[in-house]
């Protein structure tokens, strides 16, 4: 087996971050306060761990927590220290993000929607069906979850003149789209004009006036340097949270960076086209993006020997058991791993906790509750001293 070399990397939070955090962390433990304070803190573990889990989402991105609230106060997060009422997170119901692009669908007659749920500009789904390969299974993947998908290009790109009488570079563009059609699996999904699925969590956001996080802006300056010294290796990032996923997978693609999500809702048939495309075409995906449970067993990524952990797992073990995707049998490379790390922040606090009890790790990821019981009130004090 080729070497495993695993290092952390230590970030700071930009001031916005940090006063977003400090404010999180002293809400926090205020309550944390009062259960020791009221002799009840063994009977709350349920509502210590979620206070826990927010911090640590707090760290990855502020966005998780704001975008992720219904009945909380207001926060404040933003380069001008914004105020950002929970009004203003809901998005206009006539907006909808192109997953090629990243920019903002401003108008029906411009939207094409997969069944699968993403939104496309017409042009750019255009774009990417003359170029894009085909699928092992036969057809052309969805762009963003790799699912079958079909589309009649004719439909959505004819444009009529005033007179209602089409132009003779009209009905060649109609020619050509429909070539572009045939491309498509016939058994697959289609997409339509001007339909609207509901919601996801990037349609929360105003993509125009996106604020990227200290660990994205890392992630992101790791893979540029190793596109530059090492354009043929690829990269798999894991993050126990699918939305910081999704963050993430935004800010690539704003800077082009080839990447795809492989998360635990997608088919069986949707997985195997995204191993393939990373594993088989060089030319292709050159991140992929996992969440702990789709990607920590049972997959063989051999292919990357770059591993990027970007929130740290309670239990250690499962974190080394998802750089094991790539450092593994049939690993010809030295396979490097880092893990980030946000300073002055409860992630400190998990990385020692780790190295003092292991007992912790195995009550906040197993599904077994009588495993709380092997933790102690100091173990659990230890992380807000």
């Amino acid at each position: 087996m080729p070497p495993l070399n695993i290092t952390i990397s230590m970030g700071d939070m930009t001031a916005s971050e940090s006063d977003f955090y400090e404010s999180m962390y002293k809400q926090t433990k205020t309550q944390f306060d009062t259960y020791v304070d009221q002799g009840v803190l063994l009977n709350n573990y349920a509502h210590v761990f979620d206070l826990i889990m927010r911090l640590r989402q707090a760290v990855d991105h502020p966005y998780l927590i704001v975008h992720g609230l219904h009945n909380e106060a207001d926060l404040t997060y933003g380069g001008r220290n914004e105020l950002i009422p929970s009004k203003s997170r809901k998005t206009d119901p006539n907006m909808k993000m192109c997953h090629l692009c990243q920019e903002m669908i401003t108008s029906k007659k411009e939207l094409a929607m997969s069944n699968c749920g993403h939104g496309f500009h017409y042009d750019c789904i255009r774009e990417y069906l003359q170029d894009a390969p085909e699928m092992p299974s036969g057809g052309i993947g969805c762009p963003t979850c790799f699912k079958s998908l079909s589309i009649d290009l004719k439909d959505l790109g004819s444009q009529d003149d005033e007179d209602g009488n089409s132009t003779s570079s009209e009905d060649d563009d109609d020619e050509y789209d429909n070539q572009l059609s045939q491309r498509c699996s016939s058994n697959s999904s289609t997409l339509t004009r001007g339909a609207m699925a509901k919601n996801k969590f990037m349609d929360l956001i105003d993509v125009d006036k996106f604020e990227s996080s200290t660990k994205i802006e890392a992630l992101l300056n790791e893979i540029k340097d190793i596109d530059e010294k090492f354009p043929n290796e690829k990269i798999l990032v894991f993050s126990q949270f699918i939305r910081m996923l999704d963050l993430i997978e935004f800010r690539l693609k704003q800077e082009y960076v080839a990447c795809i999500k492989l998360t635990g809702s997608l088919t069986i048939q949707q997985r195997n086209n995204i191993i393939t495309d990373f594993t088989l075409n060089d030319d292709g995906t050159k991140v992929l993006l996992i969440s702990t449970k789709a990607g920590g067993e049972g997959l063989n990524l051999q292919r990357a020997n770059h591993v990027f952990i970007m929130d740290p797992w309670w239990n250690p073990a499962v974190e080394f058991q998802a750089i094991q995707r790539a450092h593994r049998i049939g690993q010809n490379r030295p396979v490097i791993a880092k893990r980030f790390i946000v300073k002055d922040t409860i992630e400190e606090k998990i990385i020692e906790l780790q190295n003092k009890k292991q007992a912790v790790f195995e009550a906040t990821v197993g599904k077994d509750s009588s495993s709380w019981g092997k933790l102690s009130a100091e173990d659990l004090k230890f992380l807000f001293t």
